[in-house]
């Protein structure tokens, strides 16, 4: 590894960029907040990232915490490995974060149709949806709005020529 950063400028930048990150790899419970593990996190140094992984499987994508320097991540991880860090009553277990894992997600036929992912719809959706829509304005919402105008215009405008035809009587 020292080769390695000697010889290559880019190889010392990446190490370092990677001692700013820690891997929990144990005490992290289904039901831990990100803001609580990063609220224990920032005892240490500032947090630029963290990140909960996949809670389901943790061993595939376990949580990850980026520091904005390296000695907060130091610091994080002899306090973690000395036993002193705990969360929701579990010890903290974790080490630098080694290199970033990328899922392998199977790929699909182009024409298998819509994925699971595409089949679900969240509040963000609903939203624009609905924003969408008063904005356009749906057909029955048109019709009684129209209908609602022509009638006041034809109220407003036979009043209008009484009050008109009045002016003129007391005129002459």
């Amino acid at each position: 590894i020292i080769q390695q950063i000697r010889c290559c400028p880019t190889a010392r930048l990446r190490i370092r960029a990677m001692a700013n990150t820690i891997e929990i790899t144990g005490g992290v419970g289904e039901s831990t907040s990100r803001m609580i593990l990063k609220q224990e996190m920032e005892r240490f140094g500032r947090v630029d990232v963290c990140h909960m992984g996949n809670r389901q499987n943790p061993k595939e994508e376990p949580p990850w915490i980026r520091f904005a320097e390296p000695g907060g991540a130091e610091n994080a991880l002899a306090a973690i490995k000395n036993g002193q860090v705990f969360i929701d009553g579990l010890l903290l277990h974790a080490d630098y974060r080694s290199s970033r894992k990328v899922p392998d997600y199977p790929t699909r036929a182009r024409n298998a149709g819509p994925s699971r992912r595409d089949l679900e719809v969240n509040s963000r959706d609903l939203f624009f949806e609905q924003e969408r829509e008063r904005l356009r304005g749906g057909r029955d919402r048109d019709r009684r709005r129209s209908r609602s105008r022509s009638r006041s215009r034809k109220r407003r405008d036979s009043s209008d020529r009484e009050r008109d035809r009045r002016r003129r009587r007391s005129r002459s």
